[in-house]
């Protein structure tokens, strides 16, 4: 959990992080998710939109790590993402099921 020290370094880490999400590689996204959905404290305004749209247009270059994190993430902050949760069982589908049990969030 982030401390109340750390909020501002946090906002301002997630403020410059959003508008370049689209240029992270699937690990970065999944780190940043992970670290904001651990952080706890308020969700940073735009940020989680913006990963969720880098995510789903790179779905398919995702690990099975990398997509259970990031949807630890989003359920750990509390955002339901149609989208995104549907662009993740697409891609398991296409990957022939269900991640393992140890690559589920």
């Amino acid at each position: 959990q982030a401390t109340k020290g750390s909020a501002p370094l946090m906002a301002a880490i997630a403020a410059a992080a959003a508008p370049m999400a689209s240029d992270f590689k699937p690990p970065e996204l999944a780190m940043l998710a992970w670290a904001y959905g651990s952080a706890g404290g308020p969700r940073p305004p735009g940020l989680f939109e913006a990963v969720a749209a880098a995510a789903g247009a790179k779905v398919d270059q995702l690990r099975p790590q990398e997509l259970g994190n990031i949807a630890w993430a989003f359920a750990r902050v509390r955002i339901a993402d149609d989208a995104l949760f549907d662009a993740f069982g697409g891609a398991c589908e296409r990957r022939g099921g269900a991640p393992r049990a140890r690559h589920a969030a």
